[in-house]
């Protein structure tokens, strides 16, 4: 583990979701989704939202918010068919992380995925789609 994923761990083991009967060798699960705390720790993904937002890319605010306009209200240009392509591949991705327990972001970007996969124009950083 690197040191992002030690401070990790060492959240998850003082988390009050972290099940109680935690046994030191054996998985200890988080009563928020059932994972192994190892495995957020590993992948730098807490569902309560916890860990340092090291490294998330913040969000281009006049970017986005003209991105957002347009997703909400359809004018992105993307079809149903390329929406539905690109909202799989993100579901998928391991960059697509739950933010603030509520909405899923692309780590590498900062992006909300859902607005990002009704904009035409717009393009995955992993070059996925």
């Amino acid at each position: 583990m690197n040191e992002y994923q030690e401070r990790c761990l060492t959240i998850c083991r003082s988390c009050p979701f972290k099940a109680r009967w935690c046994v030191d060798g054996q998985p200890c699960l988080c009563t928020a989704d059932g994972a192994d705390i190892r495995d957020h720790a590993r992948d730098g993904h807490c569902p309560q939202n916890m860990y340092p937002q090291s490294q998330v890319k913040p969000i281009n605010l006049a970017h986005g918010a003209a991105g957002l306009v347009r997703a909400v209200t359809g004018t992105g240009g993307a079809d149903t068919e390329l929406i539905e392509k690109r909202a799989a591949i993100c579901t998928s991705c391991e960059y697509n992380k739950l933010s603030l327990g509520l909405i899923y972001r692309c780590e590498l970007c900062g992006c909300l995925t859902w607005a990002k996969t009704r904009n035409l124009e717009e393009k995955c950083p992993a070059d996925k789609w």
